[in-house]
């Protein structure tokens, strides 16, 4: 079963005819039908219907969406706890006066968040989506300790060694809840990341 919500796709496919730049992904579709004995069916999902694949289309993967104030306040009493630096910060977006970016900021302690030592700092980690891995490797490597936002996304490759790593979790509620959209996102129609949001 295909779904999608392209009616152009769903005809292409459906009828095996598609313009010039469509033909060589419908023939591998048609390909790997015939080679493998199924048969497909395509089905058209109305927009309404197909929120979630809307949102991530429309997700913004990096930077300009911060956890909301109130959200983080309440995890740092829960766990007694103290940032010393924010990372993956930007000017607007910074939760402390000592704070690196990933891109260049005369404000900022230092850029590319990555390159820099975490060893003595109890981090806010806020990393990019498309960088989680990374950032979970650098915390093993330096055994950097902190409080690390991420989406609550079981099925991602970075999952098991985020959990390997966590020593206590909260869960925060729904994205839309959590996190607080930058002006970018709002001028580009963006979405923060579905799904639940954890610290």
């Amino acid at each position: 079963m295909i779904e999608t919500d392209n009616t152009t796709v769903c005809f292409s496919i459906a009828n095996a005819k598609a313009k010039y730049h469509q033909r060589k992904a419908i023939d591998l579709i048609l390909q790997i039908e015939e080679e493998n004995g199924w048969t497909l069916t395509i089905s058209h999902i109305a927009g309404k219907q197909n929120k979630e694949a809307d949102e991530l289309s429309r997700t913004s993967m990096a930077g300009n969406y911060q956890i909301r104030k109130e959200m983080l306040e309440e995890v740092l009493k829960d766990w007694q706890e103290e940032i010393t630096v924010n990372l993956f910060a930007t000017r607007n977006n910074a939760k402390y006066n000592r704070y690196y970016t990933l891109g260049i900021d005369k404000k900022a302690k230092g850029w590319d968040s990555v390159r820099v030592s975490w060893w003595e700092e109890f981090a806010l980690i806020h990393p990019p989506i498309p960088i989680i891995s990374r950032v979970i490797r650098k915390i093993i490597e330096e055994k950097a300790q902190g409080i690390m936002i991420v989406p609550n996304w079981p099925g991602q490759i970075w999952w098991t060694e985020l959990k390997e790593i966590t020593v206590r979790e909260k869960e925060l509620g729904e994205s839309e809840k959590v996190l607080e959209m930058g002006s970018k996102m709002k001028k580009r129609n963006l979405k923060v990341p579905p799904g639940r949001i954890l610290a």
